[in-house]
């Protein structure tokens, strides 16, 4: 079969689009040890979505990239900044970085961009299905230094926490369960409108969203996020363009948490785990935001 990437005739591996560093963390810090689809959630999987896209030699590639972000930013961020209730702590409020956290990161949106164009109808107009396509073949090249640009679009890395630190009132659309969506969830999707495109990744509480449609977003809506060639990205973030906002801290979790229904069967299964390890249980991030869902419900709302 021919590899995505270098167009070869070649053997296809079946790689993660999340990284599977980021669904070992997952794992290591749930009361169970399993993992759970969103939108499967009666059954219990081992790993995240995989695809056969890639030959060995551009997995490798990608590996180059993922090794960085994962010692740099996504280990130091989730293991040190936020505490187990998923608070910021300033401890690491900024990280350096060169060309290789767009290239990952653009590496993990491209993978979701095929993804969704093959196995999805995305319901969306002509002019915007074009620009998506399109992107598909310049983030090729990019992410094989044939061009130095990713084309006309913005790439932002967000930095999220509990909002049990925050202050103020919540929107009524609020899910009450989305401190487990922003901290725990695994998820890449495709974003759009009538007028929007955009290309969005999660890696627990590290996201990813890159806007292609338009391609820039204004500053005074998105500070401290965007990310360039080589440079320093904050923790310490301003996130206000709605298109954004509307899906991580609304929409999506309302998707996902709307269609997740727990047979009794399943529901037995996770207490027969827990049962046999409350040590774990008690020390996991997971039970502390679960039980973070407990209060959401006496905060104020608008």
């Amino acid at each position: 079969m021919k590899c995505r990437l270098c167009l070869n005739e070649k053997e296809l591996r079946k790689s993660h689009i999340i990284p599977a560093f980021v669904i070992r963390w997952l794992k290591d810090t749930s009361a169970t040890g399993f993992l759970r689809s969103g939108t499967s959630p009666d059954q219990r999987i081992q790993d995240g979505l995989k695809s056969r896209l890639l030959c060995a030699e551009c997995e490798l590639l990608f590996s180059q990239w993922e090794k960085p972000f994962s010692e740099k930013i996504f280990t130091p961020y989730v293991t040190k900044e936020l505490d187990i209730n998923g608070k910021a702590q300033s401890i690491h409020t900024s990280f350096e970085y060169s060309s290789w956290l767009l290239k990952f990161i653009i590496s993990v949106q491209w993978r979701l961009l095929i993804y969704e164009t093959e196995t999805t109808t995305l319901e969306i107009n002509p002019k915007l299905k074009t620009i998506a396509f399109d992107h598909i073949n310049l983030w090729r090249k990019f992410l094989l230094s044939e061009t130095s640009s990713t084309g006309r679009n913005e790439t932002h890395l967000i930095f999220l926490q509990s909002f049990v630190s925050g202050n103020g009132t919540l929107p009524k659309e609020l899910n009450e369960n989305i401190n487990f969506y922003l901290l725990r969830i695994i998820d890449g999707t495709t974003v759009y409108s009538e007028k929007n495109l955009g290309v969005y990744s999660k890696f627990g509480p590290i996201a990813a969203f890159t806007m292609l449609e338009p391609s820039s977003i204004p500053t005074s809506r998105m500070k401290n996020t965007k990310i360039h060639m080589k440079g320093t990205v904050s923790s310490i973030q301003e996130i206000a363009d709605p298109f954004i906002t509307d899906f991580i801290f609304i929409t999506r979790p309302n998707e996902i948490f709307d269609s997740t229904i727990l047979s009794q069967r399943q529901t037995d299964k996770i207490s027969e785990t827990i049962l046999k390890n409350i040590p774990r249980t008690l020390a996991s991030q997971s039970f502390r935001i679960k039980n973070q869902e407990r209060l959401m419900k006496y905060f104020k709302r608008k």
